[in-house]
């Protein structure tokens, strides 16, 4: 059961807001270790496990799924991907891998770089220029760094709050300092995360934020049979809470 807030004023899904920029809402992130701890999975178990999640968040509404497994080896990331990809062929631009610019570009997905990595304009540098080439973020912990990366196609802000994602973490972000990174991220959307539910929403756009990025809000609490099922509804009951339209796709 997802908690809910005051009731929020129905936005629409993903699409382009009315000064043209993209809208984003809601992003699910990958932590394999956390998921399959969840489930209980084998070691055989873990790579299907994070196909049926980012499966399930495509089908549930996602507006981007990220693979982020710094950990994971190319080839395994290449398999996962390419899975997601045959089971919801249309989702291929909502899919995001870390970092490597080069693994994006062969499987024409989206990159999401850290903020210690490649520079925003170098990534943007070597997409396809002719159709626009696919989505590149930009993991920002500073109003600076959200000033650096003005032409990303998102950047996701935090760690707002105390999260198991960051358990050295300690001081978060805080709804002030996601403000201040807001502010001078400009039109660029903002995503907020670490530690935010759905009833989160009201104050994170308050501040400037667009939406929420999520690990956590998106791991079964208990053991469940059905993975894709299970994130499906759990994306329905999630948007649901934060005002979202019904996901078109």
């Amino acid at each position: 059961m997802v908690r809910c807030g005051p009731r929020n004023t129905a936005v629409p899904a993903a699409g382009l807001t009315m000064r043209g920029r993209p809208a984003f809402h809601l992003m699910v992130v990958t932590d394999r270790h956390r998921l399959t701890e969840a489930l209980q999975a084998s070691p055989s178990e873990v790579l299907p496990c994070l196909v049926a999640q980012m499966t399930g968040a495509l089908r549930g509404g996602a507006d981007l799924v990220y693979l982020r497994e710094p950990d994971l080896s190319v080839r395994d990331v290449l398999h996962v991907m390419e899975s997601v990809i045959e089971r919801v062929p249309d989702g291929r631009r909502r899919l995001l891998v870390r970092d490597r610019v080069d693994v994006a570009a062969t499987l024409d997905v989206g990159v999401h770089l850290p903020e210690q990595g490649m520079r925003v304009g170098q990534a943007l540098a070597l997409r396809d220029r002719e159709t626009g080439g696919p989505v590149v973020g930009r993991s920002v912990h500073t109003p600076q760094s959200a000033a650096d990366s003005r032409g990303a196609t998102y950047l996701v802000a935090g760690t707002v709050k105390a999260t198991p994602s960051k358990p050295g973490l300690t001081q978060p972000l805080g709804l002030q300092g996601l403000g201040a990174i807001c502010d001078a991220a400009g039109e660029t959307p903002v995503l907020g995360v670490g530690g935010l539910g759905a009833d989160d929403i009201n104050d994170l756009r308050r501040v400037g934020a667009q939406g929420i990025a999520g690990i956590g809000l998106f791991i079964p609490t208990r053991i469940c049979t059905n993975v894709t099922e299970w994130t499906i509804q759990r994306l329905k009951d999630v948007r649901q809470c934060m005002g979202l339209v019904k996901y078109p796709g």
